[in-house]
């Protein structure tokens, strides 16, 4: 490899972006605070209570849009007046499809409410089934609270809850609505406050045939699932494309490089933040907190948990295999000549690794495959238990313990797969002794592999403790060797984006030594995870409210 010559680099480095521009920079420092307020402040919380089926998130997801409108308009300005340096930016026009689908989000989760409300059986007036709840018995408030226009008659709900009756409108045209949420809470007045101001138009669809109101409820409530939680991803990659594009990286064929990077950064980063929300109780539902998954109904279920009926190892396997088999070619894209290094090679090796131990996660999950490995055992076991089952009264005590050692064991209820593990551990073994054309470089590349290691050393600590004494609640564990494991593989993650090359020729033009990544990288994932444990607190409360709200 030849050396690095600082000098001849630094006479041939052009530092020109947008951000050393003395030009239009408070309107561009507005739009990127305003947007980080947006994205990172705001819409994570309002996400949280869209989760819990709060209808707090209306009035916050409207501020959200606001304070992106109004980030808008100084970037509009700014383009407007200031020559541009990236024309082939994917940020610019790709801001628009994301304005598009948070309108679209927000339309379908407000539409679903209005057919929810045409489509569903008005409450009665009044009569034996409803229950008149007085001042006395509701919380104790002040008589003044209980003004004239709101219903306080109660019915019992289908799940065993109750359903309000939302009275709106005037006394010769009144309208009864039927409302999981207690009069005297916010919730109850902000849907009493979208019911009357959208009355013209629930009354324009209860004028549509039924079967195509239904149609419409299952078309809005198939798009905002499909938006709600994906919407925090594709915020984050408009994000990094407006990192990309402020700095001016990633232009010609530098882009294949930069998206290896950014791409295989990401996935962990987001893999360990799925490792954090998991142990704090995220996925529970599902049995994916280190727990035994709840029976719960069917109807309680939320759209992806009636789809993903396995558990969580098998879904990082298959992440892992697709992530090999879409990340073969990428690095090598960028070499400029087209011929094949041994960079290129080491870096297809890996891909190989993720193909390979993705596939062995996959099959290893397999309820299928793991009773063909016990096939040959079986055949033999099957001849003791029916022996077993003619003469169980004559042996005693003797055929109960032949019985107990016939049944599974109980670890058989828990993934222990070694296969994740195994493939994040090497792949840090290997990337920290990946030589690099700078000393910098290789040392950044040593501490994220250093970071997935030590978190694989993590996860061996929870399978072990796990397999020792396997999982009996339908409760989250919160493992804190999970804890650590997340913080490794969050930090692993953003040192990892920060090991692309343009991003070390601008620490060396800056003479940056590598402990500046890892004291961000340390950092900013700490206050991550506190912010990720105030928006899971978010929906916490947000649930309880909702679901205390209909118990009262």
């Amino acid at each position: 490899m030849p050396k690095f010559n600082y000098t001849a680099f630094v006479d041939n480095y052009d530092s020109t972006s947008f951000l050393n521009r003395d030009s239009g920079r408070f309107l561009l420092v507005a739009h990127i605070v305003l947007m980080l307020i947006s994205f990172v402040g705001l819409f994570p919380v309002s996400l949280m209570l869209s989760i819990a089926k709060s209808p707090l998130h209306t009035p916050l997801h409207i501020v959200f849009l606001a304070v992106v409108a109004l980030g808008m308009i100084p970037i509009i300005i700014y383009s407007s007046q200031t020559t541009n340096l990236y024309p082939s930016s994917l940020h610019s026009w790709f801001g628009w499809v994301v304005l598009f689908l948070l309108v679209l989000h927000f339309a379908a989760d407000q539409f679903q409410t209005l057919l929810g409300w045409v489509l569903s059986k008005p409450p009665p007036a009044g009569g034996s089934g409803s229950v008149h709840v007085s001042p006395s018995s509701s919380h104790h408030l002040d008589d003044s609270v209980f003004a004239s226009d709101y219903g306080f008659r109660y019915h019992p709900a289908p799940d065993g809850g109750r359903e309000y009756v939302l009275e709106t409108g005037h006394a010769d045209d009144l309208e009864r609505l039927r409302q999981p949420h207690h009069p005297l809470t916010l919730e109850y007045r902000i849907q009493r406050t979208i019911a009357t101001r959208c009355q013209p138009i629930r009354r324009a669809l209860a004028r549509l045939p039924e079967r195509l109101l239904t149609s419409l409820l299952l078309l809005s409530s198939v798009v905002f699932s499909l938006l709600n939680r994906p919407m925090i991803f594709i915020a984050y990659f408009q994000i990094l494309s407006g990192i990309v594009t402020a700095t001016g990286m990633g232009q010609a064929d530098k882009v294949y490089g930069l998206l290896a990077h950014f791409i295989k950064g990401s996935v962990f980063l987001w893999f360990g933040v799925l490792t954090f929300g998991r142990v704090l109780g995220a996925f529970a539902n599902l049995g994916w907190a280190w727990n035994v998954r709840p029976p719960l109904p069917y109807s309680k279920l939320s759209f992806g948990a009636r789809f993903f009926r396995c558990n969580i190892e098998m879904i990082e396997s298959g992440l892992i295999f697709f992530y090999g088999i879409t990340n073969i070619f990428m690095e090598h894209l960028g070499n400029k000549d087209g011929k094949w290094s041994h960079k290129d090679l080491q870096h297809v090796s890996i891909a190989f690794l993720y193909i390979g131990g993705g596939l062995c996660g996959l099959l290893y999950e397999s309820s299928t495959i793991r009773s063909l490995f016990n096939a040959p055992l079986e055949s033999g076991l099957g001849s003791l238990r029916s022996t077993l089952r003619m003469g169980s009264s004559r042996r005693g005590a003797m055929s109960s313990v032949v019985e107990s050692r016939l049944s599974e064991p109980v670890q058989y209820g828990t993934s222990f797969n070694p296969f994740p593990l195994f493939t994040v551990f090497f792949t840090g073994v290997l990337m920290s002794q990946h030589q690099q054309a700078t000393a910098l470089s290789t040392t950044i590349h040593m501490q994220w592999g250093y970071l997935f290691c030590i978190g694989c050393l993590f996860r061996v600590i929870t399978y072990v403790t796990m397999y020792l004494s396997p999982p009996k609640s339908y409760y989250p564990a919160r493992p804190i060797t999970e804890v650590l494991a997340s913080f490794c593989l969050i930090a692993g993650g953003g040192v990892f984006i920060s090991s692309s090359q343009q991003i070390v020729e601008a620490m060396l033009y800056r003479k940056l030594d590598a402990m500046f990544t890892m004291n961000l990288a340390v950092g900013f994932t700490a206050l991550f995870m506190a912010w990720i444990m105030v928006c899971m607190a978010v929906k916490g409360w947000a649930t309880m409210r909702h679901t205390g709200s209909m118990t009262a």
